[in-house]
């Protein structure tokens, strides 16, 4: 009798183990064969620590978190098919490489696949929705701004390319930020149109937009007053001279005077013109007008005061000044000769600054616009050098800069100049910016 009890006992723990591992086999089986669920989506860079994303460019690796991927036959982003390696793929991870060929926006034919990352096993399909994907050709980008010394209050243009989408403008102030009125923007292709905001001006730095869901800057030369060193065009450095001549220019002096001259509302403190009033410009003239400068000197204040660091790259910086013509500017240039000694009109250090084209005359509409030539545009300058030892060549040298106006074929483009009527060119404020773009 005891022995049968045993066997009974026996029979019934086997009949609760088996029970055990059904149920455990079950699960397992439930878990591997269920419907695919995609709860995030992860980047997946080489020597990058992953984050958790909501969009991606085109042709970078992500990971798919969630459950049910086992058995995957399938993986599509705004409905392109995307192959995947099924080493990549477990039953809680998928890792994959977004397709080029991915569209956006409204390039996806089928709006319900917009937005979507979808997998497909033998169970079903999980989706993941509001999912932005990105072409890195079409990635934002500000390649420059109309005014960098605005005052308040004026409308500037932000320049780049795919512009369309921004959403948010930010201006460098002294409390670190302040934001432009979405009022105040009206976004397009290539320009943003916005209004500077109030509390700006009292510090130098970059504009900062906000644009398909990621950040963007413009270089760091925005309200870069302290590297001024030719406002009065009678500047000197200490005792020593910044300015060494001038031709046909008349000085301005105080707002009222530069505004006198314009015509305009808002102005510089001062300013020169080439001539004291409109006239003709005839083709291949020489120099209409020119400022000659020790660009030396001018730097070194820069440098002693503290706003420029000796040891920056020229790579880094370029020379801005602020430019106004009274009527559409379609011929001549103006010339930047970093060695006014140096012979021919094309030269390793001399540049052409000429930002229009044969269909576009350069119009002035908005005021005073700035212009910005980078060190690196000159090709007798080498990357590595600094600028304390270029203005330190300079001085060894004795080299003089000159600005001036020439109304001719100095870019060698094929355009032949033509005669301008009833022009005066103006220039205020020249200074040494940095180009560095915050990361």
């Amino acid at each position: 009798m005891k022995k049968k009890i045993q066997h009974i006992q026996y029979r019934f723990l086997a009949g609760i183990l088996l029970t055990i591992a059904f149920c455990f086999a079950s699960c397992e089986d439930k878990d591997a064969g269920g419907v695919p669920v995609i709860n995030s989506v992860w980047t997946n860079q080489l020597d990058v620590e992953s984050t958790q994303i909501e969009a991606t460019y085109n042709d970078l690796w992500v990971r798919l978190e969630g459950s049910g991927f086992s058995g995957l036959k399938a993986i599509y982003c705004n409905g392109v098919r995307c192959s995947f390696q099924p080493t990549f793929v477990t039953e809680n991870y998928i890792t994959f490489q977004i397709p080029t060929s991915v569209p956006q926006n409204s390039d996806v034919e089928d709006e319900n696949e917009r937005g979507t990352i979808r997998v497909v096993t033998s169970y079903g399909e999980g989706i993941y929705r509001d999912f932005l994907f990105k072409d890195k050709n079409k990635m934002p980008a500000i390649s420059g701004v109309s005014n960098t010394l605005p005052e308040v209050g004026d409308v500037i243009i932000i320049e780049g390319n795919n512009l369309e989408n921004t959403t948010e403008v930010y201006f460098p102030a002294a409390e670190g930020e302040v934001q432009v009125a979405p009022s105040d923007i009206t976004a397009e292709t290539r320009r943003i149109q916005v209004t500077v905001p109030a509390s700006t001006g009292n510090m130098s730095g970059a504009i900062r937009i906000v644009c398909n869901g990621d950040t963007y800057y413009s270089p760091s030369y925005m309200f870069f007053r302290k590297g001024v060193f030719i406002s009065s065009f009678t500047d000197k450095y200490g005792d020593k001279e910044i300015i060494t001549g001038t031709q046909s220019q008349t000085r301005f002096v105080g707002k009222e005077a530069v505004a006198a001259a314009t015509g305009l509302a808002r102005n510089p403190d001062n300013a020169i013109s080439w001539k004291a009033s409109p006239t003709t410009v005839n083709i291949g003239s020489g120099y209409f007008g020119y400022v000659r400068f020790l660009l030396y000197n001018g730097i070194r204040k820069v440098i002693d005061e503290g706003a420029i660091a000796g040891q920056t790259p020229l790579k880094d910086l370029a020379i801005q000044f602020d430019l106004y013509c009274n009527v559409p500017w379609s011929s001549g240039v103006v010339v930047l000769r970093i060695n006014k000694d140096q012979s021919g009109i094309n030269q390793a250090a001399i540049y052409n600054l000429a930002p229009w084209n044969t269909s576009n005359p350069y119009i002035f509409t908005s005021g005073w616009r700035t212009q910005t030539v980078k060190f690196s545009q000159f090709p007798s300058i080498g990357e590595s050098t600094t600028i304390a030892d270029y203005i330190d060549n300079l001085k060894t040298n004795n080299r003089i800069t000159i600005f001036g106006f020439i109304n001719d074929d100095c870019n060698k483009d094929g355009h032949t100049p033509t005669q301008i009527d009833n022009f005066q060119m103006f220039m205020a404020n020249i200074r040494i910016v940095p180009i560095t773009v915050p990361e």
